[in-house]
């Protein structure tokens, strides 16, 4: 009887111990992955990042441990996405360069597939393992950050970077980017830090701190689109505060915080001048020097977007990634983009996308229950920001958008399981619960 009761044991805790195993690896693969985020700047076979090789083995480890521990399984905002790659099919059918379509159609279905698997672990693990996860992200944004603001202080720095390089990748020539190929994607990279900083729930000062450092390090790279995006999305919180959460001193106290910030940044920065002299004709020429090239060749480019668009009311576009070889270079927005290169359908199915992202964001934000507290604001403020920063980048292939949808709809996928306990699989607080309700009350 004994030998039975032991072997009995045995067979209880194999599956347990595999399903820990099988966590774990999930865990570190999907550490991995955000982690090499910026590093976007080497030349790699397929056009992928050094990211997607850790994503390859994130996907199916990960799907594998939701089905052998029978977690319920979602795909986040299907049905929109699902209109995006039918008239994106569509459209690379009937456009003059198939082979462009074909491959932003692949593209978009591995994005899709990447952002549900991401959700799914943000919405399906255990509280120590989502806290991990965005502890990597913030710390990702602030060591590439920290390599933005030595290239921001030291030019000769970007160009030995780029010559080290040599033909095997290559660092945006002009400004400050870090790792990224491209100085806006940097900025956008830095952008979505704030969301995991917020959603730890960190003592307030810790994070007005390392906010503080996360908006110095996206400035250095000059990008204008990622300042709207951040004073849109900060506004947009702020009220938030007020209307959907009625908290007065909370508006009043993350005012004051923002503000004593500014002064600490604007102090560092008037000894920075008075140090380094040289260190203000480097300010105007990263933040201001090469705006109004950069606008008027944008104005050209969506002059050329809305002829076509206006002389043809193309139904289903020109195509996928066809715009580029027509003007030379990408449209630079979003919604004209679609419009161009996937007709009216194409604009249809990507505003419905994001109101379907925009409708989890605002429940996220009303949800009495919630047991984030205020940090649910930011998915609204973050989804504001990127509405802005779309209208002057294209934005929608950029990874850190994906990312920050799928923390947003893994949070939501939470909310769902709390209210409804019988959707099944095993539910696990937030970040940030156990302290949540003593803050709230404090805060109002």
């Amino acid at each position: 009887m004994g030998q039975g009761r032991s072997g009995s044991l045995e067979c209880a805790w194999a599956p347990s111990a595999i399903a820990s195993i099988v966590q774990s690896l999930v865990v570190f693969t999907a550490c991995l992955l955000l982690w090499l985020q910026p590093v976007q700047c080497l030349k790699l076979p397929g056009n992928l990042q050094l990211a997607d090789f850790a994503s390859i083995v994130f996907m199916p480890l990960c799907w594998g441990w939701l089905v052998q521990t029978r977690r319920p399984l979602r795909l986040p905002l299907l049905g929109p996405m699902l209109g995006i790659l039918c008239i994106t099919g569509i459209s690379s059918v009937v456009s003059r360069d198939p082979s462009a379509g074909a491959i932003v159609l692949v593209t978009e279905l591995y994005l899709y597939l990447w952002f549900a698997t991401l959700a799914l672990l943000f919405g399906s693990a255990d509280e120590a393992s989502v806290r991990k996860l965005l502890w990597v992200w913030v710390l990702s944004g602030l060591a590439n950050g920290a390599l933005i603001l030595c290239q921001f202080a030291h030019p000769p720095l970007l160009a030995t970077m780029n010559g080290i390089l040599g033909g095997r990748g290559a660092l945006d020539p002009f400004r400050p980017s870090g790792l990224f190929e491209n100085c806006n994607s940097a900025s956008l990279f830095q952008l979505s830090a704030f969301v995991p900083l917020l959603t730890l729930r960190l003592p307030e000062r810790a994070t007005a701190g390392l906010a503080a450092i996360l908006l110095v390090m996206m400035l250095g790279t000059g990008s204008m689109g990622g300042a709207l995006a951040f004073v849109t999305g900060t506004a947009l919180m702020m009220a938030s505060l007020v209307v959907l959460r009625n908290q007065p001193r909370a508006f009043l106290r993350y005012i004051a915080l923002g503000l004593v910030s500014l002064v600490v940044l604007a102090l560092v920065v008037a000894v920075l001048l008075m140090v380094m002299p040289s260190m203000q004709h480097r300010i105007e020429y990263v933040l201001t020097g090469r705006s109004e090239g950069s606008a008027s060749s944008r104005f050209g480019l969506w002059q050329r977007g809305l002829d076509i668009l206006l002389r043809d009311l193309p139904a289903v576009g020109v195509g996928p990634d066809v715009f580029k070889s027509i003007a030379g270079f990408g449209m630079h927005n979003d919604i004209l983009s679609f419009a161009v290169e996937r007709g009216l359908l194409g604009v249809l199915f990507l505003v419905m996308f994001t109101v379907a992202a925009a409708v989890h964001a605002v429940q996220l934000a009303r949800d009495p229950d919630a047991h984030s507290g205020n940090a649910a604001l930011v998915h609204g403020a973050m989804l504001c920001g990127l509405i802005a920063i779309a209208q002057t980048h294209e934005i929608f292939h950029q990874r850190p958008l994906w990312m920050m949808l799928a923390l947003q709809e893994g949070m939501w996928w939470r909310m769902v399981q709390r209210r409804s306990p019988g959707t099944g699989g095993e539910l696990h607080p937030v970040p940030g619960e156990a302290q949540t309700g003593a803050e709230e009350r404090t805060s109002n």
